[in-house]
């Protein structure tokens, strides 16, 4: 199963948290995409399966949470899981236009210098830089 979604540009970095996604670019700005509408809209435009697009690109932790185990363990489940994930095997790239709908906002880089590390930290995001 393959499942990708493809940006234009040139991206240092990348995080997704709390259903946004963040782009560093190469040319030392953030950009802040609203991940979870952006998902749901071309989820829905190219007819994807919405459970699998959840699954695939929102929230995949649920594959592997240990008290769900037992339902991967069932085979008509499992099959089941497998036929809805390989209804999304379609690509989806983006280009600037078709992404600046979902972007909340796009800021230079503190001191114009790429993060080498990101963490968040409750609900605060932080970026370790080379100077």
């Amino acid at each position: 199963m393959n499942y990708k979604i493809s940006i234009e540009g040139d991206y240092w970095d990348s995080f997704i948290y709390r259903g946004r996604l963040y782009l560093w670019t190469m040319n030392c700005s953030i950009m802040c995409i609203d991940w979870q509408r952006l998902v749901n809209f071309y989820s829905k435009k190219m007819n994807f399966d919405l459970f699998a697009s959840y699954l695939t690109w929102i929230d995949g932790n649920y594959l592997y949470k240990q008290n769900l185990n037992y339902l991967f363990k069932d085979s008509e489940f499992k099959q089941y899981l497998i036929n809805k994930l390989n209804k999304n095997k379609k690509e989806i790239y983006l280009s600037k236009k078709e992404l600046s709908p979902f972007l909340l906002y796009e800021k230079d880089c503190p001191n114009r210098i790429l993060p080498i590390d990101i963490e968040v930290y409750n609900n605060h995001l932080y970026c370790m830089a080379n100077s």
